[in-house]
């Protein structure tokens, strides 16, 4: 194995940013090649004399923890199905002591090179810190269309076919989704219609125009039967992604608060959660207008617009799209952001309260499933280090 020496000034390269791929390498192969226990014993020679004053020196169980977090959890493959599969969960310590650095240590070499345990899927499982008893299973499709005379659908237990027609148009389910044949209706005469989806549920409608929206959970859209005028326009609460069908005569408008957003054709994600500080838009292609009372921007493909509740707006560029429209795609998908962002979405999908017993400062980047019981996501938390979960019913308590 390395020497101390060396160990301790790669952990300093990497805790400056300044190590190269080659030195990880170099040392992500000693690590696949030695036993646990030698990893173990070598780290508790390196960290202890480093340890913050005041502080106790880390005993061989908490670094056998923390040496096990690197074989069993920054790249796990499922042996169950790819829609389960586990990317990255990774934790980086808001301490900068240098024992802490250890768990940034060995979480950027090990998640850097997407390391994989070679022991048994029980074994990995058993390392989680906290096995909860209960369990809370992930979301699923559905949510509620309210027409126009006020009375409500339950998409997820109805049956194919025509469900409703008003005016002339005709409400449909086509393969679990809500569509419109606006081709009878009469053409003077709008109404309106909402689809919401409660927490735990997303759903996809095909608007009258033809273009296709996805509700994520706890979101809703406002809309006519069929669109008339100079636009189309619609209102939307939570978050939503649009693909938005041409059609350079009526511009598309999405109402998301005091935010308008004018498109022709393109495909975008808007979120404006009431317990969110920003309604953000992101421009998946194409070209869209975002304003607010006194300013306005287009934005280009990669571009966020951000705006405050003070109607304040700004644009941020190099967004990543992929992680912002992961949801659509299944997946829970968040890079260095907080737990409680992280918690926020986890509490939508899933339908649970969530309480912070301490405050917990550490960023995580991960990338895994939704569709997975809660009781997992949280376990994949918890190897990450530096947060325990509880599962009391519906609620889930977050402790230090």
């Amino acid at each position: 194995m390395k020497s101390q020496e060396s160990i301790l000034l790669l952990l300093k390269k990497i805790n400056e940013n300044q190590a190269s791929q080659e030195e990880l390498n170099e040392l992500i192969e000693q690590l696949k090649s030695d036993e646990k226990s030698e990893l173990t014993e070598q780290l508790e020679i390196m960290l202890n004399p480093y340890k913050e004053n005041g502080r106790k020196p880390l005993t061989t169980s908490e670094i056998e923890n923390m040496a096990k977090s690197i074989f069993t959890m920054d790249h796990v493959k499922e042996e169950e199905d790819e829609e389960s599969k586990v990317l990255l969960v990774k934790r980086v310590s808001f301490m900068r002591t240098w024992w802490a650095a250890a768990a940034v240590f060995v979480l950027a070499v090990a998640g850097g090179a997407y390391l994989w345990n070679h022991g048994s899927k029980n074994e990995r499982e058993s390392a989680a810190v906290t096995k909860p008893v209960q369990d809370v299973a992930p979301g699923k499709n559905g949510a509620i269309l309210t027409l126009a005379d006020g009375s409500q659908v339950e998409l997820d237990s109805s049956k194919g076919g025509v469900i409703a027609t008003q005016n002339g148009a005709k409400v449909l389910l086509k393969n679990n989704q809500l569509v419109y044949d606006a081709q009878a209706a009469e053409k003077d005469k709008v109404v309106y219609n909402t689809v919401s989806t409660p927490r735990g549920r997303q759903y996809q409608i095909t608007l009258p125009d033809g273009s296709k929206v996805w509700l994520n959970a706890a979101s809703s859209i406002r809309y006519p039967n069929h669109f008339t005028g100079s636009e189309r326009k619609v209102e939307i609460t939570g978050e939503a992604y649009f693909d938005v069908a041409k059609d350079a005569s009526a511009p598309f408008v999405v109402q998301a608060g005091n935010e308008d957003i004018q498109v022709l054709g393109t495909e975008f994600n808007v979120m404006s959660y009431d317990d969110e500080a920003y309604v953000k838009t992101t421009l998946v292609n194409g070209s869209v207008k975002v304003g607010v009372d006194y300013a306005a921007r287009i934005l280009k493909p990669g571009q966020q617009s951000q705006v405050a509740k003070n109607q304040s707006l700004q644009v941020k560029s190099d967004i990543d799209v992929d992680e912002v429209i992961a949801w659509k795609n299944g997946r829970f998908a968040f890079s260095e952001v907080s737990l409680e962002t992280i918690m926020k979405q986890v509490a939508r999908w899933y339908d649970v309260e969530v309480s912070f017993n301490d405050k917990i400062y550490d960023i995580y980047t991960m990338n895994i499933s939704r569709n997975v019981p809660v009781s997992k996501l949280l376990q994949y938390m918890e190897m990450s280090g530096g947060v325990h979960f509880e599962i009391e019913g519906k609620k889930i308590i977050v402790r230090k």
